[in-house]
């Protein structure tokens, strides 16, 4: 699973860290509504779940790689923020991207760590 922060919006350590939580278990939640996604969340499961965290430029960005990741056949969730602290309603703070390695890799592998 790899989840892109949109840093445009500065968010602070902990808004970024609850969007990042949110997109995680939306993401999860996706897989979760499909046979495919539920073998695919149980074999993610023993390998650790593994979740990396890059740094998307853009809110932009992020809408160019939620199509990319419907087009590949990935599961995808896109958080937009309720606007209650540091951010306006709508914000669209992270997505979640889940399939693959080879599917995600292609969609983020360019994307620098967080």
């Amino acid at each position: 699973m790899v989840l892109i922060a949109n840093m445009s919006l500065k968010m602070g350590t902990g808004k970024l860290a609850a969007q990042v939580g949110h997109a995680t278990l939306g993401v999860y939640r996706q897989a979760m509504n499909s046979e495919s996604g539920q073998c695919a969340v149980n074999a993610w499961t023993r390998h650790g779940q593994v979740k990396i965290v890059v740094r998307g430029q853009s809110t932009e960005q992020l809408m160019d790689l939620c199509k990319a990741a419907k087009d590949a056949g990935c599961f995808y969730y896109l958080v937009q923020d309720a606007g209650f602290t540091q951010i306006p309603a709508g914000s669209r703070t992270v997505l979640g991207i889940f399939g693959t390695v080879e599917q995600v890799d292609s969609i983020t592998g360019g994307l620098k760590l967080l």
